[in-house]
């Protein structure tokens, strides 16, 4: 697999999408059903157009915001897929900093295997609380100059952060799942829309590799996921594409 900047690879994320039909099933299969989870919700930033078209992420770059009850949030700049050489000059070593981190990451999802690169940037929860809810809301000011330079810099399009359009909330649950050879994630992304349609509803299941364990900890887990009844190749969209078409879409109603 090959790989950005000078060669790093920090893990490999590996993956698999439940749609809305098989959400209580799966939750059902792993015990989850009922259970206690972590709760935060995320938000887009996105350029949508009247048609509602994603110019940003058809581009590979991302933008989100994530809110937790308490504490700090983050906002990340992330670009998928990461294309070797991408990351020029300064980004290719870059690791942390007091207020940012940059995580490179595989994501593997079925035979698609792509590399991500998030710039991350934690922010205090207030001061997401006072951008989400002032209008005007002034999303750009949430991403730092750091940020800024690293689309400039790693982006062929260098995307301006004007004219920004909120996309959200998406109410995100988590649970984490211990098993004899890795630990599961279990993400679930819903998108509730008051006196509206029913969102997307998904649920993602995952585990984290080293790069050098990943090509035999992907048939161990999809094994897993077969074991218990369920189809892990029946959902082929990115849940982000998914929940963003349709958050665009209702925007552009």
């Amino acid at each position: 697999m090959m790989v950005v900047g000078a060669g790093r690879l920090d893990t490999i994320k590996i993956k698999v999408t439940m749609a809305a039909s098989e959400v209580g099933a799966a939750l059902a299969a792993f015990g989850l059903a009922g259970s206690a989870a972590h709760s935060h919700e995320i938000y887009f930033c996105e350029q949508p157009s009247a048609l509602g078209l994603l110019p940003l992420l058809d581009d590979g770059v991302i933008l989100r915001i994530r809110r937790r009850p308490e504490g700090p949030g983050d906002v990340t700049v992330k670009l998928r897929p990461c294309r070797p050489g991408q990351l020029r000059d300064r980004w290719a070593t870059f690791r942390r900093s007091a207020h940012h981190e940059l995580r490179i990451k595989g994501d593997w999802a079925h035979d698609r295997r792509v590399v991500a690169a998030a710039l991350v940037r934690s922010v205090p929860g207030d001061q997401l609380r006072h951008a989400l809810g002032s209008r005007p809301r002034g999303l750009d000011r949430l991403f730092s100059a750091r940020q800024r330079r690293y689309l400039a810099e790693c982006t062929i399009a260098a995307p301006g952060l004007d004219d920004l359009c909120l996309l959200g909330p998406v109410e995100i649950r988590q649970w984490r799942l211990r098993e004899r050879r890795y630990d599961i994630t279990a993400e679930r992304w819903t998108v509730r829309t008051p006196g509206g349609p029913s969102g997307p509803d998904l649920l993602e299941l995952s585990v984290t590799a080293r790069p050098g364990d990943a090509a035999l900890v992907q048939p161990a887990f999809l094994a897993t996921i077969r074991r218990r009844g369920l189809d892990p190749y029946a959902f082929q969209q990115t849940k982000t594409r998914n929940v963003l078409q349709h958050l665009a879409a209702l925007r552009s109603a």
